[in-house]
């Protein structure tokens, strides 16, 4: 089976447990680079981690930008979430060990838009947009600005939830994604409004550029909805 070495750009909350993502690094004379993404699954469910899925023998989960070896199965073959590999369930991940300057710096991706296609809701696309769309990856790593974060309560399926949403700008274009950084939720959302109080919207402490880590959802009721599963601080 494929042993990985990936540095974490994403561990972010599905359905309760971890949905983590990664560039490949790669190893050649002992000079590294970083290759493609790695959306690292489960067979179960939507392919999310549990706690036992990916933790080190010490317990804990991945942090981000934490190097990490992952022993894989195969490629999962996705084709809305190219990314994805289903991982061995009975090897424990571990920390890979290279010296910080011996790594390259990170890579900063630059598509023209983030999966929008005409007629479509900014935070969402079908499965028949996506596909004319041809894009080829559900995961972006990007600098955006004027970034916000958008509490409020919301009434789902009978009852009433708090929603917290990632405001930003991005090549021209306004964005209004899902947050999902358990991180960042718990940096700048422990003090939500009340219901009857409204919205209310926070900056980040280092101001409104950042570095977002951005994804595309598996498919939900018709929808691959868009994520921001984490926001790197400048």
């Amino acid at each position: 089976m494929p042993v990985k070495r990936l540095q974490i750009l994403a561990n972010s909350v599905k359905k309760q447990q971890h949905c983590i993502a990664g560039r490949e690094l790669l190893e050649n004379d002992g000079r590294f680079s970083f290759a493609g993404w790695i959306r690292p699954v489960s067979r179960h469910g939507e392919g999310e981690l549990s706690w036992s899925d990916c933790r080190f023998p010490s317990g804990n989960t991945p942090n981000i930008l934490d190097l990490v070896e992952i022993e894989l199965e195969e490629h999962a073959g996705s084709e809305a979430q190219p990314e994805n590999w289903f991982i061995n369930p009975n090897a424990r991940w571990k920390k890979a060990l290279v010296q910080p300057g011996n790594l390259p710096d990170l890579v900063i991706d630059d598509p023209r838009r983030l999966w929008l296609a005409p007629g479509e809701k900014i935070d969402r696309i079908t499965p028949a947009a996506l596909k004319q769309l041809e894009c080829g990856s559900s995961l972006y790593l990007i600098k955006v600005t004027c970034f916000r974060i958008h509490m409020s309560w919301r009434k789902w399926e009978g009852r009433v939830q708090q929603r917290c949403r990632a405001l930003f700008d991005y090549r021209g274009n306004h964005y209004d994604f899902s947050l999902t950084d358990p991180v960042a939720r718990a940096k700048y959302c422990s003090s939500f409004p009340k219901a009857e109080d409204g919205p209310k919207i926070v900056r980040l402490a280092s101001g409104v550029d950042c570095i977002l880590c951005v994804s595309l959802g598996a498919l939900f009721n018709g929808y691959h909805y868009k994520i921001a599963a984490t926001v790197i601080e400048q």
